[in-house]
C-alpha cells in the first residue's frame, strides 16, 4: 500500500479515536474540576488542555520523522502533516455526526435516528449536519492544513538538527 494512503488512513482512524478521547477528557474535567480548590482547577485545566492539543502529535511525529528518513525532504514531512491531520478532522466530524444520530448529545436528542418518523426530522438533521458538523469541519480543516504542515516541517527541522548533531559527534568522538 502506498505510504500516503497509509498516512490518510492513520489520520482518519486517529480522528475517530480523538473524538472518544475528547469525550473522556470532558468527563474527567467535569468530575475533577468541579468543587476543587481554585489552584487545582487551574492546574487541571492546563493539564487537560495541554493533553487535548499534544495528543495530535502522536500520529504525526513518527510519520513525519519516517518521511524524513525515506525522502529527506522537509516539504514532504510538511505534506505528511497535512495528509494526517486533514483526514483526522474528517474522521472526527464523521464520528461526531454518527454520535449525534446514534447516541445523542445533551439537548440534541431530537436528532437521534429513532426519531426519523417525526415530522421535519430529515430537514432538522440536514440543518444540524450542515450547520454544526460541516460548518465546524470546514473551520477546523483549514487549521489542520496549516498547523499540520507547520508541525510536519518542525519535525523535519528537529530530525535534521539531530542528524547534524550525530554526524558532528561521530567526527569528534570524546
Amino acid at each position: 500500500m502506498n505510504r500516503w494512503v497509509k498516512y490518510v488512513l492513520i489520520g482518519l482512524g486517529f480522528g475517530v479515536l480523538d473524538f472518544g478521547f475528547m469525550e473522556l477528557v470532558s468527563l474527567i474535567a467535569r468530575g475533577s474540576i468541579n468543587g476543587a480548590a481554585p489552584a487545582l482547577q487551574v492546574l487541571a485545566a492546563v493539564v487537560l488542555y495541554g493533553a487535548v492539543w499534544l495528543v495530535w502529535l502522536i500520529p504525526l511525529a513518527p510519520l513525519a520523522l519516517s518521511e524524513m528518513r525515506i525522502s529527506g525532504k522537509p516539504k514532504l514531512a510538511a505534506l505528511t502533516g497535512i495528509a494526517v491531520w486533514a483526514p483526522a478532522m474528517a474522521g472526527y466530524y464523521l464520528t461526531y455526526a454518527a454520535y449525534l444520530l446514534l447516541i445523542g448529545a445533551p439537548n440534541m436528542e431530537h436528532l437521534l435516528l429513532r426519531n426519523r418518523f417525526q415530522p421535519n426530522y430529515w430537514w432538522t438533521v440536514r440543518w444540524a449536519l450542515q450547520g454544526v458538523v460541516l460548518g465546524q469541519f470546514l473551520e477546523w480543516v483549514g487549521a489542520a492544513i496549516v498547523l499540520g504542515a507547520a508541525a510536519g516541517w518542525l519535525c523535519a527541522r528537529w530530525y535534521r538538527k539531530r542528524q547534524a548533531k550525530r554526524a558532528g559527534s561521530a567526527d569528534n568522538p570524546a
